[in-house]
């Protein structure tokens, strides 16, 4: 009888286990509402590598002035939803992933410097063009999925298929 509850007590014990690590994956993955602070910073980091390697400091000087508020909010959100992925780890997660956008959006800049400032400089005319800041996220919502280095989804949309983020 002994053997039997050590066997029952592992089995539930090996259950239990399970259960928490299914559910910190799912604190981890980018449910649907992370995805616009995500993708918010993948395109102002194209935007900001723009302004260094394209010449485009004045327009994205422009873009930070006049969606302030917006890319403050999604920051916010940007901010939860790191410290809802990596807890204590949340501020070294999310320098991680800037970095990680920038040093993609620079290498897609060096391979290929005529193409990412053109379709950088199209980025600026649509997202500039908008009359309000609270239209960012609709329209990074409709440019191509961006890849988001180190974002697992949840299943809503691949968040790190792509090879290209905004802007090849």
């Amino acid at each position: 009888m002994s053997m039997r509850r050590s066997r029952t007590a592992a089995a539930l014990a090996a259950l239990i286990l399970l259960a928490v690590a299914q559910h910190a994956d799912a604190a981890a993955c980018a449910k649907p509402e992370d995805l616009p602070p995500l993708r918010t910073r993948a395109l102002q980091t194209d935007l900001m590598v723009s302004a260094l390697s394209c010449g485009e400091a004045k327009r994205y000087n422009k873009f930070v002035t006049d969606f302030r508020p917006e890319l403050i909010k999604q920051g916010t959100a940007l901010q939860a939803y790191f410290k809802r992925a990596h807890g204590s780890r949340a501020g070294a997660e999310t320098d991680k992933f800037v970095t990680q956008l920038a040093n993609l959006a620079s290498q897609r800049s060096s391979r290929d410097k005529a193409a990412f400032c053109g379709a950088t400089g199209k980025l600026f005319g649509g997202v500039l063009a908008l009359k309000k800041p609270a239209e960012l996220k609709t329209f990074v919502a409709g440019q191509p999925a961006p890849v988001l280095p180190g974002v697992q989804s949840c299943g809503a949309e691949p968040v790190a298929a792509s090879s290209s983020t905004s802007a090849p």
